[in-house]
């Protein structure tokens, strides 16, 4: 072991970083190819330290150690009807362009796939949240007189189930939806 250290001493900081980045590699396309031998793919959004087992854990902080480092505001690296579940938790509120992500979602779920959405309401306490939700925010989601309209479809969604939560600064909405293709 003490041989080991020795020689991790002398390799230069960039050989160590390529190192990390082909180990991270690698496991992304262990976790890909469970998926696609299992037939499923299921994509944790904004993952953050909360790793789902049987997810793809998805995240922009390197440092929180995702499966893949993404800022889902460029797009998901996902072909599309290729995904079969989106898990999106406290995520949504840090985003610029809701409508070009939540398109991105719709591009590449599944027809009958599964979104759950989790957001706080109206959280003016984190000085990170570009946006603020309430109780009817993602009504152009299942309103079908929004369906046709180009500047508010995202996607056409059946309404699954939803809940609140009381959190110590705010209220927490879950919503979960069906994909309707």
């Amino acid at each position: 072991m003490d041989m080991i250290k020795k020689i991790k001493k002398y390799i230069p900081s960039n050989i160590k970083e390529a190192g990390k980045k082909t180990l991270a590699k690698l496991k992304h396309q262990k976790i890909m190819a469970e998926q696609e031998k299992a037939g499923i793919r299921k994509l944790n959004i904004g993952s953050s330290t909360d790793k789902r087992p049987g997810f793809l854990n998805i995240d922009i902080d390197e440092s929180a150690k995702p499966d893949i480092v993404r800022d889902i505001e460029r797009g998901l690296p996902f072909d599309d009807n290729s995904v079969d579940e989106i898990f999106c938790s406290h995520t949504l509120e840090h985003i610029q362009d809701l409508l070009f992500v939540l398109r991105e979602f719709y591009r590449v779920l599944k027809n009958g796939a599964k979104l759950t959405i989790v957001v706080p309401l109206m959280d003016p306490s984190d000085m990170t949240h570009v946006r603020f939700f309430n109780k009817h925010t993602f009504r152009t989601m299942t309103g079908e007189e929004y369906w046709s309209s180009p500047y508010y479809f995202v996607g056409k969604y059946k309404e699954l189930s939803r809940s609140t939560k009381q959190l110590s600064t705010c209220e927490e909405l879950t919503v979960e939806f069906e994909i309707i293709k």
